[in-house]
């Protein structure tokens, strides 16, 4: 297991922090083709990573808290929705509901230090269409935060970082 999060999911970090993408040319229509269907699979593929690593979340938890910690890999994770894919962004959100749904105090106490909070609504904020799949996760999570497994000090957290921007939607 160690070997695993030393190597494989050490490599799926940096390719997560990896910027590859193409700026779209402007003077040629096929290129730009081709450079768009890049930024896409690219995106793709590190939806598939964050898959993988949103699996480890919740199969492996004291290994992964270890790791992720150390390796500042929920960091890594959230920075990838600068790229703006829907789908890269609904496996985005899916990881960090699984972080806050483990109910561990001490990813509790990483989250509100680093302020991921406000990196996380992002996402509710860049997302214009809240008839979809990514608001249903969001409001989920926040579903979970408030109501059903109610954590006083992480709620009141969120509320004093994102709480009037959540009051105007």
């Amino acid at each position: 297991m160690e070997l695993f999060y030393e190597q494989s999911i050490s490599m799926f970090k940096a390719f997560l922090e990896a910027d590859g993408h193409f700026e779209l040319s402007q003077d040629n229509a096929c290129i730009r083709s081709k450079q768009t269907e890049f930024n896409r699979v690219l995106d793709d593929s590190k939806g598939l990573a964050v898959q993988l690593i949103t699996k480890c979340a919740a199969d492996h938890n004291f290994k992964f808290r270890m790791f992720a910690l150390k390796h500042g890999l929920i960091e890594a994770v959230l920075n990838c929705q600068r790229h703006k894919s829907k789908v890269l962004n609904l496996h985005i959100a899916k990881f960090f509901k699984q972080i806050i749904k483990q109910k561990d105090n001490v990813f509790y106490q990483y989250v509100m230090k680093k302020q991921l909070f406000l990196k996380f609504f992002e996402l509710y904020e860049d997302n214009q269409n809240k008839g979809n799949l990514l608001h249903s996760i969001i409001m989920d999570l926040f579903d979970h935060l408030f109501v059903r497994e109610f954590n006083d000090r992480l709620s009141k957290h969120v509320m004093e970082l994102v709480g009037d921007k959540m009051r105007r939607d």
